[in-house]
């Protein structure tokens, strides 16, 4: 496979995935980021960083925002029901 077609299958998949998380509830969207997040920050890849990226910290802060708002479980009470990094 070339690298154009390479980058247009990359586009296309990119494409296919936004549009079925735009047909998604925000509701739906923002528990499963949170559950994704938990996972993330509960493994040695997490700890073990030394740079993480500005937007996942701005996602973090939208999601315990929304978490809040809709009077669901707070980021560390759900951080804190994460299985730990083995």
């Amino acid at each position: 496979m070339g690298t154009d077609e390479g980058a247009l299958r990359k586009a296309t998949l990119r494409e296919q995935l936004t549009a079925r998380r735009k047909a998604l509830s925000p509701e739906l969207v923002d528990t499963r980021g949170l559950k994704i997040q938990a996972r993330f920050l509960a493994t040695p890849y997490y700890h073990e960083a030394r740079t993480v990226a500005r937007r996942a910290l701005d996602d973090a802060e939208r999601l315990a925002k929304s978490a809040v708002q809709t009077e669901a479980r707070s980021l560390l009470d759900r951080l804190a029901d994460a299985p730990a990094a083995q």
